[in-house]
């Protein structure tokens, strides 16, 4: 008999593997619509993370229905500006950029470390962005932004204004989605890592796991 985990297709509203929120494996896939490419450089599918139904795929396209599976979050160019805006505000390393976008959209995106890393190389060797000053012995050193960096965001500044009100909209999400429900999500997402991760896991526990979860999403869709 297959597995259903390795198959990916044990419940019509799970998502594809993948490296999702658990990473990679079994689990890395996703749960349901929205969860397996959410930490990379895609948007969630039309019901967005954490069983939301915010701004699905086309939320960055002008296109707020969501339809399609998989599409790219930024348009070409706009992760680009995006990262250079956020450096102009405030200087910042690569790890609090990520972070950044994902509060930008209410934590529905984050854009995944190989998507952002060489977009700031990209950024550097064109001299728009330049490693701050004091900060020699630190870790992660933060980026600012160069004079020529300036001029480019104020010559796409109506694109930016326009990438960073789509990203607003994603934050602002539908007034239908449940605080009890996003909290309920998380909790499902954390126990299942912790025990994907623990001694003892084996394919028998994994048939478990996907039974149980099979069962909590098909009473879900018959409330």
């Amino acid at each position: 008999m297959r597995d259903p985990c390795r198959s990916g297709r044990h419940h019509e509203t799970h998502g594809q593997r993948g490296d999702g929120p658990l990473g990679p494996g079994p689990w890395g896939g996703g749960f349901g619509k929205g969860f397996g490419d959410e930490f990379g450089d895609r948007i969630p599918r039309e019901r967005g993370s954490r069983m939301g139904r915010g701004p699905g795929v086309g939320a960055l396209a002008g296109d707020h229905r969501g339809r399609g599976r998989g599409r790219r979050m930024f348009g070409h160019g706009q992760l680009r500006l995006v990262l250079l805006e956020l450096i102009g505000r405030q200087e910042r390393h690569g790890y609090e950029l990520i972070r950044a976008v994902e509060a930008l959209t209410g934590g529905r995106y984050a854009p995944s470390p190989g998507a952002v890393y060489p977009t700031l190389a990209m950024l550097a060797d064109e001299g728009l962005i330049a490693e701050a000053e004091g900060h020699a012995d630190s870790a992660r050193k933060p980026f600012t932004v160069t004079e020529a960096g300036k001029a480019h965001l104020a010559g796409e500044a109506e694109k930016v204004a326009q990438i960073f009100a789509r990203l607003k909209a994603m934050d602002e999400g539908d007034p239908r989605e449940s605080p009890p429900v996003r909290r309920a999500v998380g909790n499902l997402l954390v126990a299942t890592r912790n025990r994907a991760q623990a001694a003892g896991f084996t394919d028998e526990v994994a048939h478990r796991i996907a039974a149980i979860l099979d069962e909590a999403a098909g009473r879900i869709e018959r409330l």
